[in-house]
């Protein structure tokens, strides 16, 4: 008898805390559903004084990424070597790549932070990846 009486609250009981359960869980996942996640896009800024031959070697490994959406923003601060004409061979070939030229005057040339802050005010995304 007792047994029986048990049983008729137990069921109703379950039954509640499934329907529960499917209201609420449909509600809950309806939230994380709607924002699909994808990769953010990146600017690479690089600071460059007199780096021809490493510009030379690493802006094609640097352009030719898989990443979907990217930027490469090179500062020329004042460089003597070649680094202009290679920055400019480049920028033929690719519209991933930004070049930021600093003409030397006086004690301007050569300051990293000057450098860096052109580049980062250049860079058309959010996310930052600074290097040299």
């Amino acid at each position: 008898m007792v047994l029986d009486i048990l049983f008729y609250i137990f069921i109703p009981v379950v039954l509640l805390q499934l329907f529960y359960y499917v209201i609420f869980h449909n509600l809950h996942s309806t939230k994380h559903d709607a924002k699909p996640l994808g990769v953010p896009p990146v600017s690479v800024v690089i600071c460059a004084r007199n780096e021809e031959g490493n510009l030379s070697e690493n802006l094609q490994v640097l352009l030719g990424q898989q990443y979907p959406a990217f930027e490469v923003v090179v500062v020329n601060d004042g460089s003597t070597d070649g680094t202009a004409a290679v920055l400019k061979a480049f920028s033929k070939t690719t519209a991933k790549l930004r070049i930021v030229t600093i003409t030397p005057s006086g004690n301007a040339a050569g300051n990293k932070k000057e450098a860096l802050t052109l580049g980062i005010q250049a860079a058309k995304y959010d996310h930052l990846l600074l290097t040299d």
